[in-house]
């Protein structure tokens, strides 16, 4: 027996696409959104979304944030239950990205990882991102936290 297969006990299909355009018409179970602390604090996460959240889900992430459930950590992960006002999603699966993510791309991969173990917990199998966004003129960064995300999911 090849000593891989010994340790291989699932084999997940997974297929990465780069979409342009709104997050809306991609057909997914679920929007993953990447959050920073800082961005969980200032509200500027809803900015990211690529569509417009409707307020009552916007204040579910606050609520949860208020009871200190989400504080966009590293590895945390929380989802939301669209409840039918976001047609085509399920949930909304916010994802923490901690302190490190402005720094590293590692925190990109990481939460990539996060993010799909949490995906397949809740057996949610589309999921769209928006990319992750650079500071102005550092595009070398875009490429290499959207490379790392990529790996991370893969992961």
């Amino acid at each position: 027996m090849d000593p891989l297969k010994q340790y291989v006990t699932q084999e997940l299909p997974l297929a990465i696409a780069f979409e342009e355009g709104e997050a809306s018409g991609v057909g997914a179970d679920a929007l993953i959104l990447f959050v920073t602390p800082e961005e969980l604090a200032s509200g500027e996460w809803t900015d990211q979304a690529g569509v417009t959240l409707p307020d009552p889900l916007v204040e579910a992430v606050r609520g949860l944030a208020g009871r200190g459930r989400f504080a966009a950590g590293l590895g945390e992960t929380e989802a939301v239950s669209t409840l039918g006002l976001m047609p085509g999603y399920q949930a909304i699966l916010l994802c923490g990205l901690g302190e490190a993510a402005r720094a590293s791309a590692d925190a990109w991969r990481d939460a990539g990882v996060y993010a799909a173990r949490a995906a397949l917990g809740l057996r949610l199998e589309r999921l769209a991102a928006p990319l992750p966004r650079a500071d102005a003129g550092r595009a070398g960064e875009l490429g290499a936290r959207v490379q790392a995300l990529a790996e991370g999911l893969w992961l």
